[in-house]
């Protein structure tokens, strides 16, 4: 019996075991099952993430070729806009020096025509006005260098060989002209209808008016004039109303004018009126004859006396006074 127990136990034992040994065989095929399971899991999410990558890098390689395109077509654009603006600048660089060279013709054209018909002008007043056949010759000439203007300059020039210059007056008919013993001055006596006469002095040489104003003769009508033979006096015969007529005499030589000058106005310039007039001119007296400032040549560049605030600066202790008088 006890044997019997004994073989029951041991059969117990060895089912239990048999059992323990299936269990551990059974959890270890679950577990193997399981890693299996997480593998396959690991697989597929690594499957997938692959796939998302490979998904991504087509979205990326298709936005790189989308921005490619954009850009190949932006560049393509920039390219055409960069070829049109320079040719609209080029046909606009010719176009202005199309309109440039036109204007310049038209200009050219302008003055030739323009010079030809001074030219002409010229050519009409020849006969009649030699003076102003001369200035229109030179306008024609001055405003284009046509054969027409150098024709007309040159025929108005040679019309009259002789003649050395015109001298105008516009106070009157000229009644008689005189020059001076030395040839220097001419008088030209002249009628004014119903108004008044008188003499008109001229430079020779340079054929420019001594005065602004001519000498009157308000006592008739000048018929002559003549230098005395010093030439200092000029003599105007008139003719007044009522078989009435006389002579007027002026003083013409200009240094009694002066010396009268220097009477009635009685004084020279002072220095400080000289300084205002002529700055960069050493003093000299007008009038010799005349009293003067006390100059001296070695001050010629000192145009002042010091002032009361220089003075105090250099002679603190001394009253002011003038280091040149006058």
């Amino acid at each position: 019996e006890r044997r019997l127990r004994k073989a029951a136990e041991d059969a117990r034992e060895a089912e239990q075991k048999r059992a323990e040994e299936a269990e551990a065989r059974r959890r270890a095929e679950l577990e193997r099952a399981e890693a299996e399971a997480r593998r396959a899991d690991e697989a597929q999410a690594r499957e997938r993430d692959a796939e998302a990558a490979a998904e991504r890098q087509k979205q990326l390689g298709r936005g790189f070729l989308i921005v490619a395109v954009v850009a190949v077509v932006l560049a393509a654009i920039s390219f055409g806009l960069a070829v049109w603006v320079n040719k609209a600048r080029q046909d606009a660089d010719v176009a202005a020096k199309t309109a440039l060279e036109a204007r310049k013709r038209a200009e050219d054209q302008s003055r030739i025509a323009e010079s030809r018909r001074l030219a002409a002008l010229s050519e009409a007043e020849r006969g009649k006005r030699l003076d102003r056949a001369l200035i229109l010759a030179v306008e024609a000439l001055r405003k284009e260098r046509t054969t027409e203007a150098r024709d007309s300059l040159f025929r108005a020039l040679v019309a009259r060989p002789g003649i050395v210059s015109f001298l105008h007056s516009n106070k009157g008919f000229v009644e008689s002209v005189a020059f001076s013993p030395d040839g220097k001055t001419l008088a030209a006596g002249f009628v004014v209808i119903g108004g008044s006469s008188g003499v008109v002095l001229w430079d020779a040489q340079w054929c420019t008016r001594l005065q602004a104003e001519p000498l009157p003769v308000a006592e008739g009508e000048v018929a002559s004039v003549a230098f005395s033979p010093d030439g200092k006096t000029l003599a105007a015969g008139y003719a007044a109303g009522g078989g009435r007529g006389g002579v007027v005499l002026w003083d013409v030589n200009f240094e009694t004018w002066k010396h009268r000058a220097g009477q009635i106005a009685n004084r020279n310039l002072s220095l400080y009126e000289w300084r205002q007039i002529f700055p960069d001119v050493t003093y000299r007296p007008t009038f010799p004859d005349l009293p003067s400032p006390n100059y001296d040549e070695r001050y010629k560049d000192i145009a002042r006396n010091l002032t009361r605030a220089e003075w105090r600066r250099y002679f603190p202790d001394e009253p002011y006074r003038k280091t040149f008088d006058n």
